[in-house]
């Protein structure tokens, strides 16, 4: 963990992002585009949501990006839901989430100008990690010591940047 503390801090990365930097990352790296707010009605009812805090949602669903960024673990998920779902035609959205043919992005501000949260809707641990990092860690969080410093180390390193 040393090692990756010395790189982190040798790299001098950020430790948090701006929104719009969430916003040009999830367009350029995903091809992402941005969807209302107001289609996504149903997360006024998830407890992990603050529909409030709501910054900007999107969907992913470039079918080439998506097969890049999915494991291999995750596209026998997808691939098991299709054939047990070989006489659906997949119209609905979850359906589509489930096959792997869409992704939806939830971010989430405290009247900042930073990422505090975000939801994905779908399995993809590619974009779970790189919202991660781009939610950043606080300046207080960021000792050897702390497990959730030690984790955003580990994901930076899974993803390449150390």
């Amino acid at each position: 963990m040393q090692q990756l503390l010395e790189k982190f801090l040798e790299k001098q990365f950020p430790i948090e992002y701006k929104l719009h930097v969430v916003d040009d990352f999830l367009r350029s790296r995903y091809n992402a585009t941005e969807i209302p707010k107001s289609s996504m009605a149903d997360l006024q009812a998830d407890t992990q949501v603050n529909f409030a805090h709501i910054y900007k949602c999107y969907v992913i669903n470039d079918l080439d990006i998506l097969d890049r960024s999915f494991t291999e673990f995750e596209k026998s998920m997808h691939a098991e839901y299709k054939q047990s779902h070989q006489s659906s035609s997949l119209d609905s959205e979850w359906e589509r989430i489930q096959s792997g043919q869409l992704i939806r992005v939830i971010l989430e501000s405290n009247y900042t100008d930073t990422l505090s949260s975000f939801t994905v809707q779908g399995m993809c641990m590619n974009i779970v990690q790189d919202l991660t990092i781009l939610k950043g860690v606080s300046s207080a969080d960021v000792h050897a010591d702390n497990p959730y410093f030690n984790q955003y180390l580990q994901i930076l390193q899974a993803r390449g940047y150390l």
